[in-house]
């Protein structure tokens, strides 16, 4: 199942050169993830994720209890996240 987009997503495209399809390949690809502090319904999830072209991105979902998935931020994977892999 596909997760779905929220528009905050969509805030690093641009700059970034991303599209939906890249974003949702990506966190369908997740070579690592983390949950974050929060320990709340949903729990915000972080995820190093391959694109079809190979680069690694930096995605942030909301996981809910359902398994439901929503994608609050994407971009280009950060120095910081990429040692984590």
């Amino acid at each position: 199942m596909s997760p779905d987009l929220h528009t905050s997503a969509r805030k690093h495209y641009r700059r970034d050169r991303l599209a939906d399809e890249d974003v949702i390949y990506a966190a369908q690809h997740v070579l690592h993830s983390r949950p974050l502090d929060d320990e709340d319904d949903p729990r915000r999830w972080l995820m190093i994720g391959s694109d079809p072209a190979g680069r690694l991105l930096e995605i942030i979902s909301l996981i809910y209890d359902d398994g439901y998935e929503l994608v609050i931020h994407a971009m280009k994977a950060r120095p910081q996240y990429l040692d984590e892999i």
